[in-house]
């Protein structure tokens, strides 16, 4: 389906992800619409269109517009990796989260907050602080979801991926309702 040439951002082949992968009934397979033919992607993450369509696979990188209720950061895209899925049904995503819709997450002008840190919203801020990371960089978050296939706008190729500035030397964990920084 995806052209040789062009390299699809795969977390099942990376080095402390593969094992996640490892059992998944589906991996390998193309997702699938309703009606069981292989989902393809025409747009590039620019909204370019793409002359090969793209498909997806488990592993995979893809962006999703956020609905605007709960665009706290006012980003263009979500992102998120394919964990797994069942065919023609909805697709488990592990989310990525921007720094910045970290700290708008925990800012005292949403009422009620989206987290509630409570007191460890200063220690939050702190770490967020202490590390400088530039609000636009992508942390793996620990948690998943389930998301409709009609909802994604685009696989990312790996070049792509890398212009969304992921730092894979720190994650966001979530215990509850708190959230941390963890390395």
């Amino acid at each position: 389906m995806n052209s040789i040439a062009e390299d699809l951002q795969d977390f099942s082949i990376m080095n402390g992800f593969a094992e996640e992968f490892a059992d998944k009934k589906y991996a390998g397979t193309f997702l699938t619409t309703s009606d069981g033919n292989v989902a393809l992607f025409h747009c590039a993450l620019d909204g370019s269109i793409l002359k090969e369509p793209r498909s997806a696979v488990e592993g995979h990188v893809v962006a999703i517009k956020p609905e605007a209720d709960q665009n706290i950061a006012n980003e263009k895209y979500w992102f998120a990796i394919i964990m797994s899925y069942d065919r023609g049904g909805p697709i488990k995503v592990r989310w990525f989260a921007s720094v910045k819709y970290t700290r708008r997450s925990i800012a005292p002008v949403f009422f009620p907050k989206l987290v509630e840190n409570s007191t460890h919203d200063l220690s939050l801020r702190r770490t967020l602080k202490r590390l400088a990371i530039p609000d636009t960089t992508q942390l793996l978050t620990d948690t998943y979801d389930d998301v409709d296939i009609a909802s994604i706008h685009c696989v990312l190729s790996a070049e792509e991926f890398k212009s969304i500035t992921w730092d894979p030397n720190h994650n966001i964990k979530w215990t509850g309702k708190i959230c941390r920084i963890v390395s």
